[in-house]
């Protein structure tokens, strides 16, 4: 309830943020339910998206009566306290004190990458959700093998690529995942690995092979990237950092190649005090069975995730890697600090910080949105010279 709140109180006034990307999704939604076809404002066939989120809007637009704005901050609300549930569930499953659950849910609810995604008439809020799902799905089956299971498994994971491309990668995860954790032998691993990667990539197939057949291209014509593999790590590795810190920070001269050596280090005090423990105190306590998988599998997919970036975003133009691209595997990330907290001060010290300065960029998000609007839906926008000309 609160964190549907938090969207309402930011999107009620002046409507969700509209940005060039929910303009195309907007358009595509309205042609969907005029014509049935996915094409754009100038009726050309739309490829640079997947479906499934225009195909929400078009629902909701056909239970309105065609009016889609109005409803898009309830639609908004209602996305962010599901993430925010799932959220929870998976929390739950990964940490085993209540305190520290509750403590890593209020977080997720003030966290900026997830809060401000929500704001926006955008495909993130939705395709996190999946990923939520997903690794849920995923939990469970590596704790207790199951035809159902995988079924349901195959189905959530199948949903993302036809959210956003970069669902890809959770079919690539969880076929990692398959192949090595499951408590089965090595066949039926490698058997329901290739069976989870070949059906969760039926639908996204099936899209590729339509948009090579009315466009000649797969996922659009994007133009070439200008950033070398250098800058495209320290963007990442400057937003993992940024998540700790006020914005102003982060227009420091040479913050990413500060930012990049702390998440080396950082990565380094996690990994050598566990290979110490496992040389040199072989009598040291393990983690349960479920927490060290549910670990591995929240390292798999943000690292994917993060690779996947960094890698594509060397060859093709788009976002520089910042909150929104990495904002679907924020949960990982937070859920990978919090799984430690207890039993090392120093992690909880940082999630203490990260909580104080998500509260204080939250509050400034939801005001300025409530007070200006975002985007194409903010004052600025609505009282431009040039849009009155325009009209």
């Amino acid at each position: 309830m609160i964190a549907a709140a938090l969207v309402l109180a930011a999107c009620l006034r002046h409507g969700a943020g509209l940005t060039p990307d929910s303009a195309a999704y907007l358009g595509i939604a309205h042609s969907l339910m005029h014509s049935g076809a996915f094409a754009d404002f100038l009726g050309q066939p739309f490829t640079l998206q997947p479906p499934l989120f225009p195909l929400l809007l078009a629902g909701i637009g056909k239970c309105t009566g065609g009016h889609i704005l109005p409803a898009l901050p309830w639609l908004d609300a209602e996305l962010f306290a599901i993430l925010i549930f799932l959220f929870v569930c998976l929390a739950r499953r990964m940490v085993d004190q209540p305190r520290l659950v509750l403590f890593l849910s209020v977080l997720a609810v003030v966290s900026t990458p997830l809060l401000e995604n929500a704001i926006w008439a955008l495909s993130e809020t939705p395709y996190t959700i999946v990923l939520l799902g997903f690794m849920l799905l995923l939990l469970r089956y590596c704790a207790n093998p199951g035809a159902s299971t995988l079924a349901a498994l195959i189905c959530v994971t199948s949903l993302a690529p036809m959210i956003r491309y970069i669902g890809v990668t959770l079919i690539a995860s969880g076929a990692l995942v398959l192949l090595v954790l499951p408590p089965q032998t090595l066949l039926k691993r490698l058997r329901g690995a290739v069976l989870f990667g070949t059906f969760s990539s039926v639908p996204l197939m099936l899209w590729l092979l339509r948009n090579y057949h009315v466009a000649h291209n797969l996922t659009g014509t994007r133009a070439a990237s200008i950033f070398s593999l250098p800058q495209t790590i320290g963007y990442a590795a400057g937003t993992v950092v940024g998540w700790f810190l006020p914005k102003r920070i982060q227009l420091l001269p040479h913050y990413t190649q500060a930012a990049t050596a702390v998440v080396v280090l950082g990565a380094l005090m996690f990994c050598i005090p566990a290979v110490r423990r496992r040389l040199f105190e072989p009598s040291a306590p393990e983690l349960p069975a479920e927490r060290s998988i549910g670990l591995i599998v929240l390292a798999v997919v943000f690292a994917v995730h993060a690779g996947f970036l960094i890698l594509t975003s060397t060859t093709t133009a788009y976002d520089i890697i910042a909150d929104r691209l990495m904002s679907p595997v924020y949960p990982c990330f937070l859920l990978l600090l919090g799984a430690v907290a207890f039993r090392r001060p120093v992690q909880y010290a940082l999630l203490i910080l990260l909580l104080a300065v998500s509260i204080l960029k939250s509050g400034k998000i939801v005001h300025d949105s409530a007070m200006y609007g975002k985007g194409y839906a903010g004052v600025e926008w609505q009282q431009s010279p040039l849009l009155h000309y325009l009209e």
